[in-house]
């Protein structure tokens, strides 16, 4: 288990078993209700993620999380050249296009297509990055036991609280106010406001 999912989970047990000795909960129970909190506080919570895909040779389509999953923002490219996006319908028009680099990009279902194909020489040369900013509205790779939450590390305590309340709700109150103590410091410090009592 990780150091940090582990923390997480022995925070849950010692609040569990104080509140009820006989409560025994099983690791796959912990993690589904991880998950499952996660997803809440994504709803929530504006988290702006970035994540990185790296071209690949005589590859046309890569791998994205869905619009429900990850609303996107913003794309920058590592290379020079302009690179726009296109409507669906109107890539196969730019398949056909001949470059060492891709000039057109569009977003169907869950994969990003790229026309023209990069070639394997200037990916190789190059490294090309396409890096996208947007908005995490649900989990894209579950918590379990080699996975950390993908929340940022302020919200643990909200996990914490949380993944309690979905074994007893005496702890309802004490995740909600940890839940938006937690919202409220990530804007803030997106921001960069900074309460007069705190230290970053």
């Amino acid at each position: 288990m990780t150091h940090r999912i582990g923390t997480i989970l022995g925070r849950v047990r010692r609040k569990l078993q104080t509140m009820n000795q006989s409560l025994a909960v099983e690791d796959p129970d912990l993690l589904d209700a991880a998950n499952e909190i996660q997803d809440e506080i994504l709803l929530k919570a504006d988290i702006e993620r970035k994540f990185d895909i790296a071209l690949v040779g005589d590859q046309e389509t890569y791998p994205l999380a869905d619009e429900s999953t990850f609303e996107l923002l913003n794309t920058i490219v590592s290379w020079e050249g302009c690179t726009e996006f296109v409507p669906n319908s109107e890539l196969n028009q730019y398949r056909k296009a001949t470059a060492d680099y891709p000039y057109w990009l569009t977003i169907f279902g869950q994969e990003l297509h790229i026309a023209p194909i990069p070639t394997g020489a200037w990916v190789a040369s190059d490294n090309p990055i396409i890096q996208f900013w947007g908005r995490q509205k649900k989990t894209i790779v579950p918590i379990d036991e080699q996975t950390d939450p993908e929340l940022p590390d302020i919200f643990d305590n909200a996990l914490v609280e949380g993944i309690c309340k979905q074994f007893d709700l005496v702890f309802l109150a004490a995740y909600i106010e940890a839940r938006d103590e937690a919202i409220t410091t990530y804007a803030n410090k997106k921001l960069g406001i900074q309460p007069p009592t705190c230290e970053w």
